[in-house]
């Protein structure tokens, strides 16, 4: 194991097989911006593989950023419910801007708030359901942060974006689509 599978953690953060420079890219400025979230590389690992690691060394959730023509194309969110590993949900991106693209920081978020006052669409409700599980924590309209995950329309697009004490920090996401998966 690396140093990184050691550390323990909330969130794993990795990527398909064979990913691009901006995926990885991507996929650090996620692992960095989510709060108790460690990056992997995937390299040959399954998700049987995955769901071992989580198992061994405490991780609850699994992001996977899966690779489009070069870019991120979908996020697959998994949580671990013992030894299972039960899919929540899935994001289609639409475009990505990478912390240094904006000329932002990352954040190193602790315990953020999940900000949505300006998305009234139903797949905004599906997006606070995703970050609300990926963040252990429920949502709550009426707490105010420092730190929080913008859920916003902006010209008919869905886009997730990040602040800290009022300044944008972190990626910017596009989504096009979100489903949350079906309880069995």
């Amino acid at each position: 194991m690396g140093e990184s599978e050691k550390r323990g953690g909330e969130i794993l953060v990795t990527s398909s097989h064979r990913p691009s420079r901006r995926v990885r890219s991507f996929v650090n400025d996620l692992a960095k911006t989510l709060p108790r979230a460690t990056r992997i590389n995937r390299g040959k690992k399954s998700l049987e593989d995955l769901k071992d690691l989580m198992r061994l060394t405490g991780y609850r959730v699994l992001i996977i950023v899966n690779t489009w023509k070069a870019n991120p194309g979908r996020v697959d969110v998994y949580i671990r419910e013992g030894d299972m590993l039960k899919k929540i949900g899935s994001l289609y991106i639409s475009s990505t801007k990478l912390s240094r693209e904006q000329g932002v920081p990352n954040c190193f978020f602790r315990s953020p708030q999940i900000d949505s006052g300006k998305c009234e669409a139903d797949i905004c409700g599906v997006l606070i359901d995703i970050f609300s599980t990926i963040l252990g924590a429920r949502y709550d309209s009426n707490r105010s942060f420092d730190e929080k995950i913008h859920i916003e329309v902006s010209n008919k697009k869905i886009y997730i974006w990040f602040s800290k004490g009022g300044r944008i920090c972190g990626p910017r996401i596009g989504i096009r689509e979100a489903y949350r998966e079906k309880e069995i």
